[in-house]
């Protein structure tokens, strides 16, 4: 089935709109750009922002409609919904995380070796700094929330990349900024990326070392594991958890793998032309995913194909972002933006876009 195409320029990559689907997935193209165009409209610009260097990460968009953006600058931003700077905090170093808000605390890592609770207004409520063993660490995975009843009851998961590698970790952080567990990883390249499921199963994703291409399931409450399942050598994609708690993963050795949440056995595998990129997941359960072959698939849940749409050839790597009204949204190596009218009827209330929504918890919505 062949998708209709409305393509943007380069130029359109860097001024994306994210009032249509509520975020841009994370990608290189941003430069040192942020900015919004209305896309339903025309696709004329609405507003733009240069900060002082690179924007390599994803926006974070709280309810309120303020957005926040970090930049290699060492800076991060908060704007208003029609672009005027609200306010920036400077953590010293390079901010490569994207942001994540929970009960209107924004959560950002930096590459100084702190992570930063930051209040609505702009202020620091607390900084946490990582050195059990004296080495230099490094924040630059983006952080995920856990589910909670009460804003003290949140748990706050990021990964931590160390300057020895056997010292690399992912730490669960309470609401007061204080350590509340970790887990040792052999992960030379660090968390590739978080999802927490339904049953509070933190879901890790590894690239490099000698469990490279493994998925991790930890206990959200002790960081104990629960089981790991591997996908072959090289990388696997930040996890996406469907609907039934389904979890998604896209590989090096070109295969989206669905895995059965209770013990991660196999309940399927998709053999695409290329490695496969970040998963998201429509309303009606499709999942869309982009793969090195130039192809973004839509897959039915049980694992065949619905349809695929090559684009001009390039590397489809960063997840897709999927539109209230069911639009897909993807960019591709070669800087051409894609506009596909999917099938899914809309977004999921599991998984539509990177860290699942526009606050980017990767946490999903409790099950009905």
């Amino acid at each position: 089935m062949t998708q209709r195409l409305r393509p943007w320029s380069l130029l359109s990559c860097l001024l994306l709109t994210t009032m249509i689907s509520g975020i841009i997935p994370g990608s290189s193209l941003f430069g040192s750009f942020i900015g919004l165009r209305d896309a339903l409209a025309d696709g004329t610009l609405k507003w733009s922002y240069r900060t002082g260097s690179y924007v390599s990460t994803s926006p974070a968009i709280d309810k309120d409609g303020t957005i926040y953006v970090s930049s290699w600058d060492h800076y991060l931003y908060a704007f208003y919904p029609n672009g005027t700077l609200k306010w920036k905090y400077s953590t010293g170093d390079i901010i490569r995380s994207s942001p994540a808000i929970s009960d209107g605390t924004i959560y950002v890592g930096s590459c100084n070796g702190y992570f930063y609770a930051m209040n609505p207004n702009g202020t620091l409520k607390w900084r946490f700094v990582y050195h059990p063993s004296n080495f230099e660490s490094s924040f630059f995975f983006s952080p995920a929330i856990g589910p909670h009843s009460l804003p003290s009851q949140a748990i706050i998961l990021v990964g931590v990349k160390a300057s020895t590698s056997t010292d690399h970790c992912l730490i669960a952080i309470r609401p007061n900024g204080t350590l509340k567990w970790r887990y040792m990883t052999p992960w030379p390249a660090g968390v590739e990326g978080l999802a927490i499921g339904y049953d509070r199963t933190v879901y890790v994703g590894v690239s490099g070392g000698q469990d490279m291409g493994t998925l991790y399931a930890l206990n959200l409450d002790n960081g104990s594991l629960k089981w790991k399942y591997s996908a072959g050598p090289g990388y696997v994609s930040a996890p996406a958890v469907g609907a039934k708690g389904t979890v998604y993963i896209g590989s090096y050795d070109k295969h989206l793998y669905a895995l059965n949440p209770k013990n991660g056995s196999l309940q399927w595998k998709y053999l695409s032309g290329g490695s496969v990129g970040f998963p998201v997941v429509g309303a009606d359960g499709t999942i869309y995913v982009g793969s090195g072959d130039g192809y973004l698939y839509a897959l039915n849940p049980n694992g065949t194909l619905k349809w695929r749409y090559r684009g001009f050839g390039s590397s489809i790597s960063n997840p897709p972002n999927i539109g209230k009204d069911g639009t897909v949204y993807f960019g591709d190596a070669g800087g051409t933006v894609y506009a596909l009218n999917g099938s899914s009827g809309g977004r999921a209330k599991s998984w539509s876009m990177f860290h699942h929504n526009s606050m980017h918890t990767a946490m999903p919505v409790p099950r009905m």
